[in-house]
C-alpha cells in the first residue's frame, strides 16, 4: 500500500448508483472527507478528516445523534486536532474511552511513523504516547484490544508485538510472532479471549496469540488462499454470532475459522462462499471494511482484484453473508471510488455507517432483528441515582458476540464494549450516558457476570436505560436520575454530639458528624436519633429521596430512614435495614405523591434512627454521617 491512495486517481470510473431502500444519505452530510472513525463511549462518532486525495490530517470531528437516537439525524462538531496527521494506524479503545492512534503509513511524523497519540473525548485533547521502544516503525500495524483491555499491536517489518497498558499509559514488549510480521493482518478478538489471524507475509499460515500463555501458535494453512501475493493485502475479519471467524480474502475466497474447544489445539478451517465474477471481473477485499448486523448478517464490500493484486481498483460492491451464503445487495451510492477507501461501522441504533473518504455519508439496514440470545441483559442497577454521579451495572453479553467491525492493519473499528442508553419516558427524549471500565471486554462471555461504570449526567427525569453492544440493545430497566441539594440543618432528637457539624454531612470528604447513644441514669437507653432539613429549589417533584452516606462503629445496629409528612404531620419511614461498620451509601424513595413531604417553602425533612438488634461490641456505639443529601426530579 506504499502508493495506493493514487490509485484512484488513476483509475475512477463512474458506475450509476444502485437504488436501494436499505442506503439513506445522512441529512447532514460530513461538512469535510471522512476517514476513519470509531464509537465513543458516550455514543458519539469520532471522525477524522481526509484531505482530497484520501490522506488523513490533523483535524477530527463527531457525530452525535439527535434526541430521539438517530444518526440520520445527528450533527457534526469539529473537536480537538490531533498534533500529527495519521493514515493506516493501530487503534484501540481504553477501558476509559480514551482513544490510541499508533503510527501510521503515512504521516507528517514520517512515512511508518513511529509517532502515537491519545485522544480523551472528556477532556477533548490529545497528549502524546512514547512509542514502544527499539520500534524504528509502527506505520499502519495490525491492531487489537484484548479482553483484558490491553491493546496490542505489531511490526511492519519483524515478530515483535507490543502491549498498550491503559493503566501506565505506555507499551511493554509481547511475545514475538510465528513466522513473519504481522504486516497488512487482521487481528481479531476470539470467543476464547485468544486473538485470531491469518498471515499476508508467509500466507498461508494461520496463527492465535493466547494472552494466558502469551505465547502465539500456528493454526495451520488456510484451506484457500486469502491474500494477493504482490500486494500481501487481505481483507477484514469477523467473528460470527456461532463463533466463527469470517475471513475474507483479497482473492476471491473467504474462508471460515472455528476456535479449538481446547486452548493450544489449532482449531478447524473450512472453505466459505467464493465471490462472484462482476462483468467478467474477479473481485475480493483487498483492503476493504465490513461489519455484523444486528441480524448477524456480515455486512462486506469487495472490488474488482487481479490475480497478483496491487491494482485497488474501483468499484466498490456490497454483500451480506448469512452465514452460509454471500448474497450481494445494492450498492451504496457512494461506490464510485475502490474498496480501501471505505470505512463501516455498526452504529449504537443497529445501522452501519458507511463513507469512502468523501463528504458523502449513508446508513445501511437491512431490518432484521438479532436472536434474542445475543442481546445484552441488565441484572443489576440501581433504581435512583443521583445527577452526576457513577453508577455500577452488571449484566450479562455486555461486549456483544462479535468484534462488531474489521478493517484489518489500517485500522480496527472494534466496538466490543457497552454502551448505556436513555430513553426519557415523558418525552421519550434519548442521550447516551458515558459507560466505561468494563469488567472484561470478552466477547460472547453468555451468563457471565459483567460490570461497567456509568456517568448519569443526564437531565433530572425517570428513564428507561438500555445496554447497547455492537448496536445491539437489552430490554429496558427504569432508573430515576434526580438532583441532589444539600440538608441545611440538624438537629440530635436522641444521642449526643461527639464531634463534627452540618458542614461535615454536606460532602462525601470522610470528616464527620459523629452521634452517640446517650446514657440516661436508672432509664431504658434510648436509640440514636437525628433529623436534617434542607429546601428544594424544586417544591413540585414528582420524585423524591435521601441520599445516605453513614455508618457505625459496632455490628448489632440497625437504622431507619424517615420523612417528615406535613399532612399528617407526622414521619413516614421510607428504608429499614442494618447499619454497616464501615461507610455506605444508601438512596431511600419516597412512593406515591411526594408532595406531602415538602411544605409550601420547600423544605424536606428526614429522621435517621439507629437502634440495638443484636449484640454489640461497644457499649457506647456512635453512628457518623459522612453526607446527607435530597434527591429531587
Amino acid at each position: 500500500m506504499r502508493t495506493r491512495y493514487l490509485a484512484f486517481l488513476a483509475l475512477a470510473t463512474c458506475l450509476a448508483p444502485a437504488a436501494n431502500a436499505g442506503w439513506t444519505a445522512l441529512n447532514h452530510q460530513p461538512p469535510v472527507n471522512m476517514y476513519a472513525y470509531m464509537v465513543l463511549q458516550d455514543g458519539r462518532i469520532l471522525c477524522n478528516q481526509a484531505d482530497s486525495s484520501g490522506l488523513g490530517t490533523t483535524a477530527w470531528y463527531t457525530l452525535t445523534p439527535d434526541t430521539t437516537g438517530s444518526y440520520l439525524n445527528g450533527t457534526w462538531t469539529k473537536v480537538a486536532s490531533s498534533v500529527w496527521t495519521h493514515l493506516y494506524f493501530g487503534t484501540g479503545v481504553t477501558a476509559d474511552g480514551k482513544i490510541l492512534i499508533a503510527g501510521g503509513e503515512y504521516s507528517t511524523g514520517g512515512q511508518e511513523t513511529t509517532k502515537c497519540e491519545l485522544y480523551d473525548p472528556n477532556a477533548n485533547t490529545w497528549s502524546n504516547v512514547t512509542p514502544p521502544a527499539g520500534w524504528t516503525y509502527v506505520g499502519d500495524a495490525s491492531s487489537t484490544t484484548l479482553a483484558d483491555g490491553r491493546i496490542m499491536i505489531g511490526n511492519i517489518l519483524d515478530q515483535r508485538t507490543a502491549f498498550f497498558d491503559p493503566n501506565t499509559l505506555s507499551f511493554t514488549p509481547g511475545a514475538n510472532m510465528v513466522g513473519n510480521q504481522s504486516n497488512e493482518e487482521s487481528w481479531v478478538l476470539l470467543p476464547d479471549g485468544t486473538i485470531g489471524t491469518w498471515n499476508c507475509f508467509g500466507h498461508p499460515l494461520s496463527q492465535r496469540y493466547l494472552p494466558t500463555q502469551n505465547q502465539w501458535i500456528s493454526c495451520g494453512n488456510t484451506p484457500v488462499d486469502l491474500v494477493l501475493p504482490n500486494s500481501l493485502e487481505t481483507g477484514p475479519g469477523i467473528v460470527m454470532p456461532d463463533g466463527r471467524m469470517f475471513a475474507i480474502g483479497a482473492t476471491p475466497h473467504t474462508a471460515l475459522y472455528q476456535y479449538p474447544s481446547v486452548l493450544n489445539q489449532t482449531g478447524t478451517w473450512t472453505v466459505g462462499p467464493t465471490p462472484p465474477t462482476i462483468g467478467g471481473r474477479t473481485i475480493g477485499a483487498e483492503d476493504a471494511p465490513a461489519c455484523l448486523m444486528p441480524n448477524g448478517n456480515v455486512l462486506l464490500c469487495l472490488g474488482p482484484v487481479t490475480a497478483g493484486g496491487g491494482s485497488f481498483e474501483p468499484p466498490t460492491y456490497f454483500f451480506e453473508f448469512d452465514g452460509t451464503n454471500l448474497n450481494r445487495i445494492a450498492d451504496a451510492p457512494s461506490n464510485s471510488k475502490a474498496p480501501y477507501f471505505g470505512r463501516l461501522q455498526i452504529l449504537p441504533s443497529g445501522e452501519a455507517l458507511w463513507t469512502n473518504g468523501s463528504t458523502s455519508a449513508y446508513i445501511y439496514s437491512n431490518g432484521g432483528s438479532p436472536n434474542p440470545a445475543w442481546k445484552p441483559t441488565i441484572t443489576s442497577s440501581p433504581a435512583i441515582v443521583e445527577k452526576g454521579t457513577t453508577s455500577i451495572i452488571g449484566g450479562t453479553q455486555f461486549c456483544g458476540v462479535s468484534n462488531g467491525a474489521n478493517y484489518g492493519d489500517e485500522y480496527d473499528p472494534a466496538s466490543n464494549y457497552p454502551l448505556t442508553r436513555l430513553t426519557d419516558a415523558n418525552s421519550g427524549t434519548v442521550t447516551y450516558q458515558r459507560t466505561h471500565h468494563p469488567s472484561t471486554r470478552q466477547i460472547q462471555t453468555g451468563n457471565q457476570t459483567v460490570t461497567a461504570s456509568v456517568d448519569m449526567t443526564a437531565p433530572a427525569a425517570n428513564y428507561h436505560m438500555q445496554v447497547v453492544a455492537n448496536g445491539i440493545a437489552s430490554d429496558p430497566v427504569n432508573v430515576s436520575i434526580m438532583n441532589p441539594w444539600r440538608v441545611a440543618s440538624y438537629q440530635i432528637i436522641l444521642g449526643q454530639l461527639v464531634s463534627g457539624g452540618i458542614s461535615n454531612a454536606q460532602t462525601s470528604d470522610d470528616t464527620y458528624l459523629v452521634v452517640k447513644k446517650f446514657i440516661v441514669p436508672n432509664s431504658q437507653t434510648p436509640p440514636i436519633q437525628v433529623t436534617f432539613t434542607g429546601q428544594t429549589s424544586a417544591p413540585n417533584s414528582n420524585g423524591l429521596a435521601v441520599s445516605l452516606e453513614d455508618g457505625v462503629n459496632t455490628v448489632g445496629l440497625a437504622r431507619t430512614i424517615e420523612l417528615y409528612n406535613f399532612n399528617t404531620n407526622q414521619y413516614e419511614a421510607i428504608d429499614t435495614r442494618a447499619a454497616t461498620t464501615s461507610d455506605s451509601v444508601t438512596i431511600a424513595s419516597a412512593t406515591g405523591n411526594v408532595s406531602r413531604f415538602i411544605d409550601g417553602s420547600g423544605n424536606v425533612t428526614c429522621k435517621v434512627n439507629y437502634y440495638q438488634t443484636g449484640p454489640v461490641t461497644v457499649s457506647i456505639y456512635q453512628a457518623r454521617f459522612d453526607r446527607v443529601a435530597f434527591l429531587a426530579n
